[in-house]
């Protein structure tokens, strides 16, 4: 039988959000951005700056 995976979020969902990590930290290496800006996009739920 298949066995079948729990996750989370749907896969759509789960590869959006590695698609925009990946812009953020190509954006970084880049130097487009720096890193809180890259700390920012990565975490919208962190109040460290507020």
């Amino acid at each position: 039988t298949p066995e079948t995976q729990v996750s989370a979020g749907t896969p759509a969902t789960d590869n959006a959000m590695d698609a925009e990590r990946l812009r953020v930290l190509e954006a970084l290496e880049r130097g487009d951005i720096d890193i809180d800006e890259a700390l920012a996009r990565l975490d919208p739920d962190d109040t460290r700056g507020a």
